[in-house]
């Protein structure tokens, strides 16, 4: 289910390339390379990898709160990195950046963002056995993300809109995948508590 899932999610991509490839430049997306690989290292850093823990956690309302550790760490790593990566592109001029990454920096935080949400969705769906729903959100992902790139571009706009695309595409998936599970497990979620975050960090340690 997985496997196909991912396989029709990059069907989609694959299909909208011709088009992409026509409306953007090969430096657009060398750009959006360089963001994406910030993004995913700074995701990596932010959420600790904790999402693992996700799987082995006791009962459902545990699960809840390594989740609500993972987004109280994230929150704060992201914050810091914003704030780090706006004041050295002001304090700078952004120099040291190729021109077509350098107005993206800041939004290298919001990617990461969104990625660390998917993978906790996509944690909590293995763990819970919902094979089909996680596929059909891959599926939905990359057709917010392609179809959003598609439109930007063809509207001309005088920002890159592969990443502007990437973002808006994957924020409202991400959303989409959160409210899912909120929605599904709010008894587990409203019962998190900060203290109890702290216990349950320190158990999956252990294990």
């Amino acid at each position: 289910m997985l496997s196909l899932g991912t396989l029709v999610a990059q069907a989609i991509t694959f299909l909208f390339y011709p088009l992409l490839t026509r409306v953007y430049s090969p430096a657009e997306f060398g750009a959006v390379a360089v963001v994406y690989m910030l993004s995913s290292l700074l995701a990596i850093i932010a959420s600790g990898s904790a999402e693992s823990a996700i799987l082995v956690a006791r009962s459902r309302r545990s699960a809840a709160h390594v989740i609500g550790w993972i987004l109280r760490r994230s929150t704060f790593v992201l914050g810091a990195a914003f704030a780090i990566a706006s004041v050295a592109v002001i304090a700078t001029g952004g120099e040291w950046l190729d021109p077509a990454v350098r107005p993206w920096l800041p939004a290298v935080p919001a990617i990461a963002a969104t990625t660390v949400v998917f993978n906790c969705y996509s944690e909590w769906s293995v763990r819970e056995r919902q094979f089909g729903e996680l596929a059909r959100y891959r599926i939905v992902q990359s057709a917010a993300v392609a179809a959003f790139r598609s439109v930007l571009g063809m509207l001309s706009l005088p920002f890159n809109g592969l990443i502007a695309g990437e973002v808006i595409g994957k924020f409202l998936s991400a959303l989409a995948g959160a409210r899912s599970i909120f929605a599904a497990n709010s008894r587990y979620f409203s019962a998190i508590r900060l203290h109890r975050i702290q216990v349950e960090r320190e158990y999956q340690a252990t294990v």
